[in-house]
């Protein structure tokens, strides 16, 4: 009989040595926009046995102190793709809402399209917007910064950027999908640049800046719905403080789709000519959702995913 083990932090390089496939290799390598994101956080680790056999894997973290939102981040199925899944979903599902936890989120790349219909149709995951990742080398840019009234990023920004950021979400999406204060405390700990946009005393606009490796950036940009038309502003502003870094690296922006902003963001996106690098469904599960009962099991492959996270 299959159980479920937390596997302690001395046993997690056996771990991923076991499966052969690091959750997070590839991930860094086809997007290294979020290497340093990846690094940091501080991930729990859990793996499904029959005797010594590892049947699968999957690892987790809270974004918060409060540990009401937990994000997954690497998952392993093996040769029984929808048992495993579904066990290991609802194992940390029960395990983490029984102790407050309300919602549980996960970014897949789009192109894993057997997986997000394994978690909508077995694990009640919901789909909520999907993030597209922008790349482009900028050496051929323009390095003249734009005419906009950015301020330094001040400890006191912290909870009117932490509105802007839940008030930019589609109604629809804001209780699945809005963040607390601790969240953005541990996102721009280690931003190299950010700033923020004030006007008539509101914020408006931010920005923030991440160097993981010597050639790559990526920026993390946001306008209100009122002011949506200074994204231009904001991308070049990025471009020109980039290029007084480093003139030849390469920079990522994610166009978040659940900002009520992001259609006019996608369009200047294309009007600067970057390209779509990837594409990452939001998925998101709450845990006091009602449990629906599988009519039918269905047939699947031996399927193995070793890069799920939030591209952003």
């Amino acid at each position: 009989m299959a159980k479920i083990k937390k596997i302690p932090k001395s046993k997690i390089k056996n771990l991923k040595a076991e499966i052969q496939l690091g959750f997070e290799t590839n991930l860094i390598k086809s997007n290294p926009m979020i290497v340093d994101l990846l690094q940091n956080n501080r991930q729990i680790y859990y793996a499904s046995y029959d005797s010594n056999e590892l049947l699968g894997a999957i690892s987790l973290y809270s974004e918060g102190l409060k540990k009401t939102k937990w994000e997954y981040k690497g998952l392993y199925i093996g040769d029984f793709p929808h048992e495993i899944t579904k066990k290991l979903i609802n194992y940390t599902v029960n395990k983490y809402g029984g102790a407050g936890a309300e919602r549980f989120v996960v970014y897949i790349p789009e192109r894993y399209n057997q997986l997000i219909e394994l978690l909508k149709k077995e694990c009640m995951f919901r789909g909520c917007g999907d993030i597209d990742v922008f790349k482009k080398n900028i050496e051929n840019y323009s390095d003249e910064f734009p005419q906009i009234a950015l301020q330094d990023f001040k400890e006191e920004d912290t909870v009117p950027l932490l509105e802007l950021y839940n008030y930019c979400l589609f109604p629809q999406f804001r209780q699945s999908l809005s963040t607390d204060k601790n969240y953005w405390k541990k996102r721009l700990a280690k931003a190299c640049d950010k700033k923020v946009l004030y006007i008539s005393n509101i914020m408006e606009g931010y920005y923030s800046l991440h160097n993981p490796s010597e050639n790559v950036f990526y920026a993390d940009i946001l306008m209100s719905e009122f002011y949506q038309n200074m994204y231009n502003s904001l991308i070049q502003y990025a471009i020109a403080k980039v290029k007084s870094i480093n003139p030849k690296a390469d920079l990522y922006f994610a166009v978040k789709k659940f900002h009520q902003s992001s259609k006019n963001y996608l369009t200047v996106m294309k009007d600067f000519q970057f390209e779509l690098d990837e594409s990452y469904a939001t998925m998101v599960r709450d845990y006091w959702d009602l449990i629906k009962q599988n009519t039918k099991e269905e047939k699947a492959s031996s399927l193995l995913f070793d890069k799920m996270g939030s591209p952003a």
